[in-house]
């Protein structure tokens, strides 16, 4: 007599039983795809007329120390989108009109997007440049300016002025780099490339409805002083220089520089209603230091707290809306926190996985649940 092994008889499930055991295998399921996954809704409104904009190109971006393309969408015609993306992240919806992109500030996940956007024009009349600020600051053997340009577009209705903007450095300077900060936003490297005469570059961004801040940094050579001739070939509202107290400044008979304030540790000359197609003179040159005798010792008084760099000084004209992007662990969370979240959820997904393999030797072939994951790409 050969002896086989006893069939083990499947796992007796009444009919109640068994539609409460898939109901709490879908719950969890459910629980597990929400806590991964939201869906992200907003409009397209076009200022310009103020309607809905349909057909125009939506791109979501995930945001933490850089932006990375998760989706795309288009709008309906009542100038709808929608996105499914992973939750817990931070986000900045773009939408493209008449190919310009618009993005809105940083979100959360569940907060709804509104797009803003205007049609586009290849002239307006309420485009001026509002002011320029200067920061000089020595390095060594060359002096740093980074420049800021606001450029404000008040045009009615508001519309988006569709060309390069045009700037000049002073003879002799080596241009570094160049960023935008379009109004809400924000800032972005640009690329400057030379147009029209000597020294003159264009930036191919454009002047957006509101004041769009534009930073230009270039180096000159600095020894002993340098003499600087800045061109300003549109009219100007206001002129700023801020002085850090290493440098000392010095007016061209031309140029009339008001004493304005001393701010963070910087002296401000300013001049007011500058006119088109005039040159701004000045001077910088080494500033004396002062010293004082300490237990019989000459020691050099610490100079003033120089310009903060450019990076800041983009920022510091956002920070209501463009804080300093954190870390990718949410807030009151510990790396310990996360590791006993991850044990736990491991073991949730082990149960059920144990409660499926039972079900399926009882249920017929065909009855799969499936969970949908979340959609999207990323960079």
């Amino acid at each position: 007599m050969i002896w086989t092994p006893a069939r083990r008889r499947p796992i007796p499930f009444s009919k109640g039983t068994n539609t409460a055991a898939w109901c709490l295998l879908a719950a969890w399921l459910t629980l597990g795809s929400a806590s991964s996954a939201t869906t992200i809704t907003g409009t397209v409104m076009n200022l310009s007329r103020n309607t809905p904009s349909a057909g125009d190109d939506v791109v979501l971006y995930r945001v933490d120390r850089s932006m990375h393309e998760v989706a795309r969408a288009k709008t309906d015609a009542r100038g709808t989108f929608r996105f499914e993306a992973p939750d817990g992240a931070r986000y900045l919806v773009a939408a493209i009109h008449e190919k310009i992109s618009y993005h809105t500030p940083l979100l959360n996940a569940f907060d709804p997007a509104t797009v803003f956007v205007y049609d586009a024009a290849p002239r307006l009349a309420a485009v001026h440049e509002s002011s320029i600020t200067l920061f000089p600051a020595r390095e060594s053997q060359s002096l740093k300016m980074t420049q800021f340009f606001v450029v404000s577009n008040a045009s009615v209705p508001a519309r988006t002025l569709n060309t390069p903007f045009r700037f000049q450095i002073p003879t002799g300077a080596t241009l570094e780099s160049a960023a935008v900060e379009p109004p809400g936003t924000l800032p972005f490297l640009a690329r400057a490339s030379t147009c029209g005469g000597r020294d003159q570059y264009c930036v191919d961004s454009p002047i957006r409805p509101g004041d769009t801040r534009i930073r230009v940094i270039y180096h000159l050579d600095f020894r002993s002083g340098v003499s600087v001739a800045l061109p300003v070939p549109r009219s100007v509202n206001q002129i700023l220089v801020e002085i850090p107290a290493s440098l000392s400044l010095r007016a061209n008979a031309q140029t009339v520089f008001r004493n304005a304030a001393q701010r963070d540790g910087l002296s401000v000359y300013s001049v007011d209603g500058w006119h088109r197609t005039r040159t701004l003179w000045f001077s910088l040159t080494p500033s004396a230091t002062e010293a004082t005798k300490r237990n019989g010792e000459t020691t050099a008084s610490q100079p003033a707290i120089g310009p903060r760099d450019a990076d800041y000084e983009m920022r510091s004209g956002h920070r209501r809306t463009a804080a300093p992007i954190a870390a990718s662990l949410p807030s009151g969370s510990s790396p310990l926190d996360l590791t006993l979240l991850l044990g736990g959820l491991i073991s949730t997904l082990v149960g059920v996985g144990v409660v499926v393999a039972r079900l399926s030797r009882t249920q017929a072939p065909g009855n799969v649940i499936a969970a949908k994951g979340a959609i999207g790409r990323y960079a």
